[in-house]
């Protein structure tokens, strides 16, 4: 019986170890790589947080593009997805443009699908650019 006692504590504790290292991952807050004042939008925000880096324009602000790195098929976002219907239609484009850049999200996204297609994107925004 000792055996076994020991076993499900030793269970138990890697368990309550799991969980605490769970929670504090979640808890953990978004890390700023960026914060700069913009004549555009006031200011650019980037941060990033359980390997998604989002632009905003205010610190709590709506996510205005979502990206992780090294994944560039993932599409965070809604409105990106939605986007990407227009595929439906041009199903082998040769040329994109991309009005409001954003953090690239969706440029990347293209560009993994079609490397030989023609992408340019603009923004209004010179500090977005620079991000």
């Amino acid at each position: 019986m000792p055996t076994r006692t020991r076993a499900l504590g030793l269970a138990a504790a890697v368990a309550l170890l799991a969980a605490s290292v769970l929670t504090l991952s979640c808890l953990r807050r978004p890390v700023v790589l960026f914060d700069g004042r913009s004549e555009f939008n006031g200011r650019v925000i980037v941060t990033e947080h359980r390997g998604e880096r989002s632009l905003r324009f205010s610190p709590d602000g709506a996510r205005q593009s979502v990206i992780r790195p090294g994944a560039p098929l993932l599409l965070a976002l809604p409105y990106t997805r939605s986007a990407m219907v227009a595929l439906a239609l041009v199903p082998e484009p040769r040329r994109v443009l991309i009005i409001g850049l954003g953090g690239g999200a969706m440029a990347m996204f293209l560009r993994a699908l079609f490397p030989e297609a023609e992408i340019d994107g603009v923004d209004i925004d010179p500090q977005v650019i620079a991000v």
